[in-house]
């Protein structure tokens, strides 16, 4: 079994490489046979082998998987997922996907389609439209809104000069403060997810501005700003306490392995 390599050694031979492509890119033939005997060698059950035991290796994951945060932090990576989900086929494809599973997961659960139903109702009320009188019903029900509520809590949201009702959905958009992420399927939740005190205003133009509901996804407010809006609107499961780090850590640390799975079968192939 051959001894690893030092990491004097992996310089040296990075530097060779280096080295020899200074000196051969201009030589269209040469690199084209060394491509040639690459795809040979990485078709082999020794490359394979080769591989598959370096990336089992936890160093190795470790890496990949900090390379990988950086990259879809940085500017270039958040453009990148963002074309790649509007403009790649398999990314498009996924689109679609993501929109059945949605809605085979709204038909299957009553009390998720209640609280898409109240989200659409305030949306339309700030719009100006008039709800259905079965969901006024509902948004007594599910929230401490009545009808007449709904404007006069938005304008109260407003963060900016140039932020009003009128430029709803184009400027700004309801903000939930604590995150749908954290509360469980049950009507309990409904209730606490969309009182006022939870609900706001979130503003973003071109990229610019606070994260909306969309972009901040599962990110907490802090801890004081939680405290502020009071235990009423907590989620059910958090038991009138805010979560520990461990309880966090651990949602978040799942929730990261979910995005990371779908991503990866998503692009296997590109």
């Amino acid at each position: 079994m051959p001894k690893p390599q030092t990491e004097a050694q992996k310089a040296a031979r990075r530097q060779y490489k280096a080295d020899w492509y200074q000196k051969n890119k201009q030589n269209p033939k040469r690199l084209a046979k060394v491509k040639v005997n690459q795809k040979k060698h990485r078709a082999t059950q020794k490359y394979a082998d080769a591989t598959a035991k370096r990336n089992a290796q936890p160093e190795t994951k470790a890496k990949s998987v900090a390379s990988s945060q950086k990259f879809l932090k940085s500017e270039r990576g958040k453009l990148y997922r963002k074309g790649w989900r509007h403009d790649a086929p398999k990314g498009i494809a996924g689109q679609k996907r993501d929109a059945l599973a949605r809605k085979k997961k709204l038909k299957a659960s009553p009390t998720l389609r209640i609280r898409k139903a109240l989200c659409d109702h305030l949306g339309r009320r700030i719009s100006g439209s008039q709800g259905s009188h079965s969901m006024q019903q509902t948004l007594k029900k599910y929230t401490d809104f009545v009808d007449s509520d709904i404007v006069p809590h938005f304008e109260s949201q407003l963060k900016k000069p140039w932020m009003t009702i009128h430029n709803y959905g184009s400027v700004w958009s309801i903000a939930h403060k604590i995150p749908k992420f954290w509360y469980g399927d049950s009507v309990e939740n409904n209730h606490r997810l969309n009182q006022k005190a939870n609900l706001g205003c979130d503003y973003e133009v071109d990229g610019y501005g606070e994260k909306t509901n969309s972009s901040k996804n599962i990110d907490l407010p802090s801890d004081e700003e939680m405290l502020a809006q009071g235990k009423d609107c907590w989620p059910v499961e958090w038991m009138g306490m805010l979560p520990s780090k461990e309880y966090r850590d651990a949602r978040i640390a799942k929730h990261r392995e979910k995005q990371k799975r779908v991503f990866s079968k998503a692009t296997k192939g590109l």
